[in-house]
């Protein structure tokens, strides 16, 4: 059985769906703030008191918490590899270049890696 090198390896991970604990933390707090907000307004418009109905709202913020986060996810992980393909030009002639100088692979997939993990975080937030 052949073994992967370094630059195989980070290619592996870089297309699996598993997210920084960063990351992971950023959406669930946004996904909880997005699903506490009905709350606010079942209590002041609908006027559905927290103390008679408290576990309802706990139990359903819980779950539409966890909901949201998942798709922040599945978004995260499509917008990256949309914004992997529109970077691949840029990305390819500063890694020519960089070869040009030195051989650092490894260097190079980490750059292009936390370039597009920053920025498929942070679009669907918006």
């Amino acid at each position: 059985m052949s073994t992967l090198t370094a630059e195989e390896e980070l290619l592996l991970n870089a297309g699996s769906k598993t997210n920084p604990r960063s990351t992971s933390i950023l959406f669930y707090l946004n996904a909880l703030f997005v699903s506490s907000l009905p709350i606010w307004l079942y209590w002041r418009i609908q006027q559905l008191q927290p103390d008679t109905y408290g576990i309802m709202f706990i139990v359903v913020t819980g779950i539409s918490t966890f909901l949201m986060s998942m798709a922040y996810k599945n978004v995260k992980y499509h917008l990256k590899h949309k914004i992997a393909q529109k970077r691949h030009a840029g990305v390819t002639v500063e890694v020519m270049q960089m070869l040009a100088d030195a051989s650092n692979d490894k260097k190079k997939a980490v750059k292009k890696e936390k370039s597009t993990d920053c920025d498929s975080a942070l679009i669907p937030l918006l």
